[in-house]
């Protein structure tokens, strides 16, 4: 299929495109402003943070969002492309609980996985604050849409990964530290935060058909983006209606202006009332979210817990007991139980000083531990005993 990058020219439009890049160390987020005026696309603004809510501060404006994800929490393999490809990735775990971002070359499946609790956590904060994403990139894989529109562009970066291209296929891709390398695509210059949301914003206008991800979960913010601008465009037509309406009403008939001011006392305590129930509504859903992010009605997190913790442990080790959640006190007939939901407590041996201190290094860089704490490590006969306290 042959692309031409002025098809995606023929409406003046406006986009926000937002990144959001998951380090071990913490957030990095990227804004670009793209307008489509005179024929051209233009960058209009830039800004970058490592906070979601000051990135929503600085933009503005009611122009529909273009959300990218890359880096901790999402997943990005070359595949054979068969039947259980998706399998294949997710090991045992459920596909209903995640998104694919995929690319088909021949043989082969280019995807990008997340958690859809994951992403529907950024999609309801940018919500929050009354604006839309319309769609969504996932990893490195869109940068494909750079090569197709631009066929002489061969190497691309984001902040995680470089992809190679020949002709129009993906020769390589691979993972690499941040170097600050800057492209220039159309006489523009995108650092390695930015081409990622150009992309983006290129796949959405021109819809190319080269990567897979089911949208569908977006139909109602875009219907929601889709009222704003109805109603943005049709605002000042109905101002200026209102505004005769009740200027021809005052001179008219002065028993309308008391019948006025009656609608609009019930209609203040009508928003009154809403405002309330709004704020009841949002205390319940918060008290919600705490129980749920807490973990003790979500088999999810215990089992992601006792996974990493098994998965880290080399040869050398034997766990005896592993208590998530253990009983502060033993709890008395009719007693509810006391659980400190706080901290994982592990028994175990060891034959190996030198495996156990670099498993110790290993639990501390989960990033769902707070801190690691050694009760006890004693030598007996050939083992060593030893106790470890997880806070989380």
């Amino acid at each position: 299929m042959e692309l031409s990058y002025k098809d995606i020219l023929n409406t003046k439009s406006r986009f926000y495109c937002i990144g959001i890049y998951i380090h071990d160390f913490g957030e990095k987020l990227q804004l670009l402003e793209i307008s489509i005026k005179n024929d051209d696309v233009n960058i209009e603004d830039r800004f970058e943070t490592e906070s979601l809510d000051e990135l929503l501060g600085h933009a503005k404006k009611e122009y529909p969002i273009l959300l990218h994800i890359s880096g901790s929490g999402i997943l990005s393999k070359r595949l054979d492309s068969n039947t259980s490809y998706r399998n294949e990735i997710l090991f045992n775990a459920d596909v209903e609980d995640f998104h694919f971002f995929e690319y088909k070359q021949e043989d082969d499946v280019y995807i990008s996985v997340i958690r859809k609790e994951l992403l529907s956590s950024y999609i309801e904060k940018i919500n929050d604050k009354d604006k839309f994403v319309v769609d969504v990139s996932i990893g490195p894989f869109v940068l494909k849409t750079i090569n197709t529109i631009f066929p002489d562009t061969m190497v691309v970066k984001t902040p995680f990964y470089e992809l190679s291209f020949k002709g129009n296929l993906i020769d390589s891709f691979n993972q690499h530290s941040n170097s600050s390398v800057n492209t220039v695509i159309n006489d523009e210059q995108f650092n390695e935060q930015e081409l990622p949301l150009f992309a983006s914003f290129l796949e959405y206008k021109f819809d190319s058909n080269l990567l897979d991800f089911d949208t569908t979960f977006l139909n109602k913010n875009k219907e929601e983006q889709k009222f704003k601008n109805w109603f943005k465009s049709l605002g000042a037509g109905m101002l200026f209606f209102y505004l005769a309406s009740l200027f021809v009403g005052h001179f008219v008939l002065d028993s309308y202006t008391k019948k006025l001011a009656e609608k609009e006392s019930q209609y203040a305590v009508s928003q009154q009332t809403l405002a309330t129930l709004s704020a009841m509504r949002a205390e319940k859903e918060l008290k919600e979210k705490i129980l749920f992010t807490s973990g003790l009605n979500n088999t999810d997190y215990v089992a992601k817990f006792v996974l990493d913790i098994c998965n880290s442990i080399p040869n050398a080790i034997e766990l005896n007991t592993l208590e998530v959640f253990p009983l502060i006190r033993k709890a008395r007939d009719n007693e509810k139980l006391n659980l400190d939901i706080d901290h994982i407590l592990i028994e175990g041996e060891s034959d190996n000083d030198t495996d156990f201190n670099i498993w110790l290094t290993e639990l501390k860089h989960l990033e769902w531990i707070k801190k690691v704490e050694l009760d006890y490590h004693q030598e007996l006969k050939s083992d060593n005993l030893f106790s470890l306290k997880l806070s989380i």
